[in-house]
């Protein structure tokens, strides 16, 4: 074998054996630069539904939410993350799919679910939850409502961790 040769399959030996051919983990944020996150919603053992999320737990992405999106799969959607129980409103300004919501209290029991509905221009329908929550979930149109989901269901929020891990070890 000539000298290229070998360096050749020296690299490719190296790749495979670092790991080089494995698959990629789940991805960690979204196109949109949001922290990605996996929901479940069960009742009972039941699965209802299982989503990929990305997760909204500051004012700025809360505030702008979904506006703007043209497609939402029917595992996907959006996670808003409260540091507190809130009564707080959603509206769907400038909002350009209809949307279902859950929303869930501090104990992960679904406590409302609506479905929503685009607006365009204000005065916008403000959508309230039947009881303080700490998180919502939202979905494309039909996605909650289609899986049964309704109140007393559970659902669990997992964010999606790095895999990276440091040591402290000295």
């Amino acid at each position: 074998m000539d000298r290229r040769r070998v360096a050749v399959l020296a690299v490719a030996l190296s790749l495979v054996a670092c790991g080089g051919s494995a698959a990629p983990g789940p991805a960690l944020t979204s196109a949109r630069g949001l922290p990605l996150g996996d929901v479940v919603v069960q009742r009972g053992s039941h699965v209802l539904v299982r989503l990929t999320v990305e997760v909204a737990d500051n004012g700025a992405s809360q505030e702008k939410g979904l506006m703007g999106v043209r497609h939402l799969g029917a595992d996907q959607g959006e996670a808003f993350v409260f540091a507190s129980a809130t009564s707080a409103g959603f509206w769907m300004k400038d909002t350009l799919i209809p949307l279902d919501i859950a929303f869930v209290d501090s104990r992960g029991a679904v406590v409302d679910v609506q479905q929503m509905v685009p607006c365009a221009a204000d005065p916008c329908t403000v959508y309230y939850a039947a009881q303080p929550y700490v998180l919502a979930v939202e979905t494309a149109a039909g996605v909650l409502t289609r899986a049964g989901v309704k109140p007393a269901d559970t659902l669990q929020l997992a964010r999606r961790a790095s895999a990276v891990s440091v040591s402290t070890s000295r």
